[in-house]
């Protein structure tokens, strides 16, 4: 099964202080919505960025993933423009390695 997309989710709460140059983390939580039976583990995820300037995604960690022991990991690594720069989402993999081998 591949290629099912889930539910837009949002970041919960609001931004509290004005973006500014000053490099800093910051974590957000999100609730993602999906039935593991018929979407199956999520292998990527799309982030579309609506706040006024870019911001450097580091990862994505899902806790609590059905059917799993420990969590996924998404590593980013990578800014993420303004919808108003890139019309198109922004896609990230799970980094998983996963290998299909077809043996005659």
């Amino acid at each position: 099964m591949c290629g099912i997309v889930g539910k837009k989710t949002y970041l919960k709460g609001v931004f509290t202080t004005i973006p500014t140059f000053e490099p800093k983390k910051c974590e957000y939580d999100v609730d993602f919505d999906w039935d593991v039976e018929e979407m199956g583990i999520p292998g990527a995820f799309t982030i579309k960025n609506h706040l006024t300037v870019e911001f450097f995604l580091m990862s994505l960690t899902l806790e609590d993933v059905p059917t799993r022991e420990e969590p996924m990991h998404f590593v980013c690594n990578s800014w993420v423009y303004n919808y108003f720069v890139y019309k198109e989402d922004r896609i990230f993999f799970a980094n998983e390695v996963n290998l299909l081998l077809n043996f005659l």
